[in-house]
């Protein structure tokens, strides 16, 4: 894979459909019950932000410890199948009728994506929070916030570099950020333009969510969820599962490009040349023959 196109690493997933139909359908209705069980346990245990006369500083912390309790549960979910779809991507292994599980890749998987979103979410949290303190104390430091654009542009820039570092970490079973931001060098450009493909798809895939709530309220929190930030209640599975449901439905072709994005840079820069990829390639090939 030394011609790295954007367009081939959004459609990874569905590319590898073609060489794998079995696999590739039966791990996708896993991930639809994943997905939906994953919301709904999600959105069943987040707390609601208190309001009104609920809306104390006790109850306010204690929202935000709850829902960054939360928090690893998400990650558990979104892991599991990532390390599938990684498995049957990047390999074209078919492990079967139960392609889920916890091993050794998923552990890995797991450790590095949580190292990186708190490195994300701690060193430009700190950096903020050092600007708007020093803006406090004097106007003459109110220049410092000049330095938002650049830090946010330096944070997309990390983010698009290091696409592959997950990926990679759980086909390699270590810590491989390094390697991915070693091995991204020169493919940043390309990176970019896949994920902007699926930020597009994941706003209209959010549009169509939002008409589908409109069009049958059933199918949306939005009201449920008011009415239990008023009232300090838990919202209930039978009003979280229709949505959990369509949710997952709309949301998983976006997995899919997500998946297929890493898998592509991941295996681009592993610099593996073998059966697997040389029939990616070939199936490659073989498509934009058709077109």
């Amino acid at each position: 894979m030394t011609n790295i196109n954007p367009m081939n690493a959004v459609a990874m997933a569905f590319l590898v459909g073609r060489i794998r139909p079995r696999a590739f359908w039966l791990l996708l209705g896993w991930t639809a019950v994943w997905m939906t069980g994953g919301v709904t346990l999600q959105l069943w245990m987040q707390p609601t932000p208190p309001m009104g006369n609920g809306a104390s500083e006790g109850a306010t912390l204690g929202y935000m410890i709850q829902s960054f309790a939360v928090l690893p549960l998400a990650f558990l979910f979104w892991i599991i199948p990532f390390v599938a779809w990684m498995r049957l991507l990047t390999t074209g292994q078919d492990v079967g009728w139960l392609p889920v599980r916890f091993g050794a890749e998923e552990l890995w998987a797991l450790l590095v994506a949580l190292a990186l979103t708190l490195t994300v979410l701690l060193v430009p949290g700190v950096l903020v929070a050092v600007i708007l303190s020093l803006s406090a104390i004097h106007q003459g430091f109110l220049i410092l916030n000049l330095l938002f654009l650049p830090l946010g542009i330096g944070l997309l820039y990390a983010l698009v570099r290091l696409t592959p570092a997950v990926a990679l970490s759980a086909m390699t079973r270590q810590f491989a950020v390094q390697r991915a931001w070693d091995g991204m060098k020169g493919h940043v450009g390309q990176a970019f333009l896949s994920g902007l493909v699926i930020v597009v798809a994941s706003f209209v895939a959010n549009l169509v969510i939002m008409a589908v709530g409109l069009l049958v309220p059933a199918l949306s929190l939005q009201q449920d969820m008011m009415q239990a930030m008023l009232t300090g209640d838990r919202l209930g599975l039978d009003q979280i599962f229709p949505y959990a449901a369509v949710s997952a439905l709309m949301n998983l072709p976006i997995a899919l490009l997500g998946y297929g994005m890493s898998a592509y840079f991941a295996l681009a820069i592993s610099g593996r040349d073998d059966d697997w990829t040389r029939a990616i390639a070939s199936e490659e090939a073989r498509i934009e023959a058709e077109d």
